[in-house]
């Protein structure tokens, strides 16, 4: 499948980035607000997850924990997961960026260390402070992607 190009793939975990690391699931997906707003503003802007939570739900359920009962006209935004079958989040990145080439993203998480120095170090990875989720400085440089 090819996207449009002028398509934006956030690929984002959840823990450490949605909501702090270690959440009650009372505070699970804390950060959504923030995440509905950048959805609602750029149109052209897609999510899929690498978040371990891949392993564990299908992209339906995936869809309903981000968007239901709260957003629903935003679920379509989803476009899925990277490949269940790969367990390291950047393999699983890479085979979706193979299977769908010119991809204009960014990888948004929380644990630089489970990424290749090289990929930490390109533009499109975004790190977040795992005690807090997506931080001021991870929600300036998606911003600065998404404008510019």
């Amino acid at each position: 499948m090819t996207l449009n190009s002028s398509l934006r793939v956030l690929f984002t975990d959840f823990d450490g980035v949605w909501h702090p690391y270690g959440s009650a699931p009372e505070q699970w997906f804390l950060h959504a607000p923030f995440f509905y707003s950048l959805l609602g503003q750029f149109m052209p802007l897609r999510l899929v997850v690498h978040s371990s939570w891949r392993m564990m739900h299908s992209d339906e359920e995936i869809r309903d924990f981000l968007f239901h009962p709260h957003r629903p006209d935003l679920q379509d935004r989803l476009l899925g997961a990277t490949t269940r079958g790969i367990s390291s989040r950047w393999e699983s990145i890479e085979q979706y960026l193979k299977d769908h080439p010119g991809v204009n993203y960014r990888i948004l998480d929380d644990e630089p260390k489970k990424f290749p120095s090289y990929v930490v170090e390109s533009p499109q990875f975004i790190t977040c402070n795992s005690r807090t989720g997506v931080d001021e400085l991870a929600r300036q440089r998606l911003m600065k992607w998404l404008w510019f």
